[in-house]
């Protein structure tokens, strides 16, 4: 996503700074930034629909700013849920029908043989998590999940847009029966590279596939993307299942924080991934989760544990009672779940948390919920509740040098009591004090740690948000 200068009529208040508080974006106060995924290569894509002049409409299910709408002279009608991108897309293409309707909705409405569509769902959650003016319901990979399965029967001719790395969406387009193309920026506009965009459509060779060529750095020009081990997929590199390993290192520290253990007669995980807490147990244990691969591993591992395959909720239901104690440890970070197969994550990690500080209201049972102690997609929803919190270490520097942590909630902790994070910081790049200086020059005083540096990378991102530095490839290189 390209970050967006040019919306005339909040042009300059964004020069003075002064956005407003709705004037939220994943670029930080730059006004709807997560809407400018094709503004540099609008007129490339354009380009490519072949006779142009031959179709009667033009018709954008998810037209954002109507980006590509600027460059065709064809009548247009312009979709979005956005009411802030119904408002624009009013006062700049006046002549336009503009709709505010689900994008199935908006196809079904229009398809016909002289319909040409231009389909640009969104490409990245976090963009539109961050961002309240804009409007996203489901994980990318869904929308064109659904899309993929529409077209089959659409009379129109489409192009269906996409980044060039599918970074979310698991290759579907490329792994699809449908030709793509790859169109680049005329200049050089994302960190020093051209802006790329992915064409998938029913008007190319599908038997030509544009390979996307990674320009991250110099380095790895010409390199094609990183493929894993066959099965074996993770932001770990090709270690399986890497995704599952949140509390790995802090599980045994984790138990050690439940008072007076013995006097449960269940220990219930609905979300278990791999059980790492449960080894520390001995209490006959539930052990939940909806991937098939956790299912089998707590299988073999914990022969003597009831393994469920349930909605967590479902799980929380059934087992609810005084003696149940709940330790609940929902996904932490989306993208690890999108690029590892063999878990399961079903949808914004905020809505796993709202759902279950609701529910914890009314339960029964003592309960543990678990975080990374940044709550970094959480958005600090547990330390904002009324409930304490505390954080724990690794006993052993396990991650980059450091301990691993992990944050606890619960209603057995003093709800008064939250314990500070204090992010760790690349001791590398702390300035060590000279030894032996003589008394009359001062000592020097290390430099400040700078705000935006990097505790896994070590790199400093000032400029831009922590979710853009994060997709750095070097940054995904060092997780």
């Amino acid at each position: 996503m390209c970050i967006d200068m040019t919306v005339k009529k909040w042009g300059n208040q964004h020069r003075s700074g002064d956005t407003g508080e709705e004037a939220t974006s994943v670029w930080g106060k730059k006004l709807l930034g997560g809407y400018a995924g094709v503004k540099w290569t609008a007129k490339e894509i354009v380009d490519k629909v072949s006779d142009i002049k031959k179709y009667k409409l033009w018709v954008e299910p998810f037209s954002g700013l109507g980006r590509t709408a600027e460059y065709v002279d064809l009548p247009k009608v312009l979709n979005d849920k956005s009411e802030f991108a119904n408002k624009y897309c009013k006062e700049t293409f006046p002549d336009s029908v503009v709709e505010n309707m689900d994008f199935m909705n908006t196809i079904d409405k229009y398809d016909s043989e002289d319909t040409f569509f231009l389909i640009d769902p969104p490409w990245r959650f976090a963009t539109y998590d961050v961002n309240n003016l804009a409007f996203c319901d489901r994980k990318p990979w869904d929308y064109y999940d659904q899309l993929l399965k529409r077209i089959e029967t659409l009379k129109g001719d489409w192009f269906l847009l996409n980044s060039a790395d599918e970074h979310e969406t698991n290759d579907i387009l490329r792994n699809s029966k449908w030709g793509l193309k790859i169109v680049e920026s005329e200049g050089k506009v994302i960190f020093g590279k051209p802006a790329k965009t992915m064409i998938c459509s029913n008007m190319f060779d599908p038997n030509i596939k544009d390979q996307w060529i990674s320009s991250e750095s110099d380095k790895t020009k010409g390199k094609t993307k990183t493929k894993y081990a066959e099965g074996k997929t993770s932001v770990w590199g090709t270690k399986k299942l890497g995704g599952y390993a949140g509390v790995k290192h802090t599980a045994k520290e984790i138990v050690n924080k439940v008072p007076d253990i013995k006097k449960y007669n269940l220990w219930v995980e609905p979300f278990s991934g791999l059980a790492r807490t449960s080894q520390y147990i001995d209490l006959p244990k539930v052990l939940n989760d909806k991937s098939e691969f956790a299912n089998k591993f707590c299988k073999e591992n914990f022969p003597d544990a009831k393994v469920d395959n349930m909605d967590f909720m479902d799980t929380i239901d059934k087992y609810d009672a005084k003696d149940t104690f709940f330790l609940i440890d929902p996904p932490w970070q989306f993208f690890i779940y999108k690029d590892n197969n063999l878990a399961y994550c079903d949808r914004k990690v905020r809505k796993y948390y709202e759902q279950l500080l609701e529910r914890v209201e009314t339960l029964k049972g003592d309960w543990f919920i678990l975080s990374s102690v940044d709550e970094h997609e959480q958005q600090n929803i547990l330390r904002k509740s009324k409930w304490g919190l505390i954080i724990v270490d690794s006993e052993k520097n396990v991650i980059f040098g450091n301990k691993a942590r992990t944050m606890i909630c619960s209603n057995l902790f003093d709800p008064n009591y939250k314990q500070e994070y204090i992010p760790y910081v690349d001791k590398a790049k702390i300035k060590k004090p000279i030894k032996e200086i003589p008394k009359e020059i001062p000592k020097e005083i290390p430099k400040e740690i700078p705000k935006d540096l990097c505790e896994i990378c070590g790199a400093i991102y000032t400029g831009m948000t922590y979710e853009q530095h994060e997709a750095r490839p070097f940054h995904q290189d060092r997780l």
